[in-house]
C-alpha cells in the first residue's frame, strides 16, 4: 500500500516548457566560445529566448550571422530569439547562437556546464551544455562552413 501511494504521488513526468536537445559548447583555449542547441517550444503560446546566465562565464549574448550583398558574413547581437509555439529552433554555427565571453576556466571535452535560459513569458529553464571537440558541428548539421562560431 505504501509503495502504491508513493508511485501514485510521482504521477506522469511533467513536460518541460522547452525541449532542449544537442546542447553543446566547443572546447577552446580561448576565453570565448558559443552555445548551440535545438530548442522546441512545448507551450501553448509563442515565446522568445531573451538571455542566458551562469557563473562560469562573464557575459552571454544572443547572436545571429547574416550575409550582405557581397556575401560577407557578419555576427550581430540580437535582443531575443523567437520561439514560435510547437516549433523547434536550431541554434547552430552560421546562424542563431549564444556567444559566451570571459569563460572562467578552460572547457575540457566531455565535461558539462549548466546555465539558465531566460524567456519573454516562460519561467527560466536550466540547460546543460556538453563540451564537444572544436570540430563538432551538431546533430543534423550536414554542412557547416562557419565552424569558428
Amino acid at each position: 500500500m505504501v509503495v502504491a501511494l508513493a508511485l501514485a504521488a510521482c504521477g506522469p513526468k511533467e513536460k518541460m516548457a522547452f525541449g532542449i536537445e544537442d546542447a553543446f559548447i566547443r572546447a577552446t583555449p580561448m576565453k570565448m566560445t558559443a552555445g548551440y542547441a535545438l530548442i522546441t517550444n512545448n507551450t501553448a503560446e509563442d515565446d522568445a529566448l531573451t538571455g542566458v546566465t551562469a557563473d562560469w562565464a562573464g557575459k552571454f549574448e544572443l547572436h545571429t550571422v547574416t550575409k550582405d550583398k557581397d556575401d560577407v558574413l557578419s555576427m550581430t547581437p540580437v535582443e531575443s530569439i523567437a520561439l514560435p509555439k510547437g516549433e523547434t529552433i536550431a541554434l547552430r554555427s552560421g546562424g542563431l547562437h549564444i556567444m559566451i565571453f570571459d569563460v572562467a576556466a578552460p572547457l575540457e571535452v566531455s565535461e558539462t556546464r549548466d546555465a539558465m535560459l531566460h524567456f519573454q513569458h516562460a519561467k527560466p529553464q536550466k540547460i546543460t551544455f556538453k563540451v564537444k571537440p572544436i570540430t563538432y558541428k551538431g546533430v543534423g548539421s550536414d554542412v557547416d562552413e562557419h565552424s569558428g562560431h
